[in-house]
This record gives structure tokens, C-alpha cells and sequence, in this order.
């Protein structure tokens, strides 16, 4: 009668071909005579996770595009409520950079602040989530934190500055008629 011995494999070792050549590694030990493994199991849950994963990038994705939507709206609405002050100061030949420097200071600097508020309420939910899911403390570390709350920042503040700049563009470009 021989003993057996019940296996739990890691997440990063489930794919098919990485449990195939454990299996295939483990039956040439002289003490093991069966290896006996559900493929369909882990296939099912292969395929699984490869549709959350598609659900959850889909819907990341809408809201990417949404956030970055809201965010150019905004910045046009500030504009062109300074459009009449802005077509001014080009007509009396303020240089480009003249004009575009004050509404890019003041929109970055509510990006700052929007930017501040969203890492403390992803620090403060991740805080908590972990607290719930003590397992998401062994995915997460301080240094992709870190990382995280870095391309948070650059891309905030880079989509701002870009967006800020095309609608003064918009407002510099229109004809005076167009602004009332």
C-alpha cells in the first residue's frame, strides 16, 4: 500500500505546460508510481481567469477613456470661461507662452491636489483591503505602491498639461466672432 501525497501548485505555476513538465519530472522518481492530475479542472479555470482578466481590462479601459474625457471637458469648460480674457490679451500681442503659462499653473496645480486625494483614498482602500484579504499582502510590496502612486502623478499631471494646452489652442485659433 503506498502513501499519497497531495500537491498544492502556486498561481504563477498553473499554466498547462508548467504542470505537464512537473509531472513528467516527478514519474521518473523510482518512489512514485501515479501522478494523477484533473487537466480539465485546471483548464476550466485557466479559461476562467483569462475571461475575468478580459472583463477587467475591457472595463478598465472604459473607464480610462471616460476619466480622460471628463478631465479635457473640465479644462475646456475653465478655459472658455476665460475665453474673453485670454482672446484679449492675444489681440494686445502677448506672446503664446504668456498666455499659456497661467491657465497651465492653475490647472496643475488642481491637478496636485485631485492627484493628492486619489492616492490617500487608494492608500486608505488598499490599507483596508488588505486588512480584509490578508493574502494581498503577500502580492503587494512598498516598492510597487510606490510605483503605483508614480504613474498616478505622471500621467495626472500629463494629462492635464496636455489637455489644458489644446483648449487654449482651441480658444486662440477660434475666430473672435465664435466666443460670444
Amino acid at each position: 500500500m503506498f502513501s499519497s501525497i497531495e500537491v498544492h501548485l502556486k498561481p504563477e505555476f498553473s499554466s498547462k505546460e508548467t504542470i505537464n513538465s512537473w509531472i513528467e519530472s516527478n514519474r521518473k522518481f523510482p518512489l512514485v508510481q501515479d501522478v494523477i492530475y484533473k487537466s480539465d479542472v485546471a483548464e476550466n479555470i485557466n479559461s476562467y481567469i483569462s475571461k475575468i482578466n478580459l472583463l477587467i481590462s475591457a472595463f478598465t479601459i472604459l473607464l480610462l477613456i471616460s476619466a480622460l474625457l471628463m478631465i479635457y471637458n473640465n479644462n475646456r469648460i475653465a478655459i472658455f470661461n476665460d475665453r474673453f480674457s485670454i482672446k484679449t490679451m492675444y489681440l494686445v500681442g502677448a506672446s503664446r507662452a504668456y498666455i499659456y503659462k497661467p491657465f497651465i499653473l492653475r490647472a496643475t496645480r488642481h491637478s496636485i491636489y485631485s492627484i493628492f486625494f486619489s492616492i490617500l483614498f487608494l492608500y486608505l482602500l488598499l490599507n483596508y483591503s488588505s486588512k480584509i484579504i490578508p493574502e494581498l499582502n503577500e502580492i503587494a510590496s512598498l516598492g510597487l505602491y510606490f510605483k503605483m502612486f508614480g504613474y498616478i502623478t505622471l500621467f495626472g499631471l500629463s494629462i492635464t498639461i496636455i489637455s489644458t494646452f489644446f483648449a487654449i489652442k482651441t480658444v486662440l485659433h477660434n475666430n473672435p466672432d465664435k466666443i460670444y
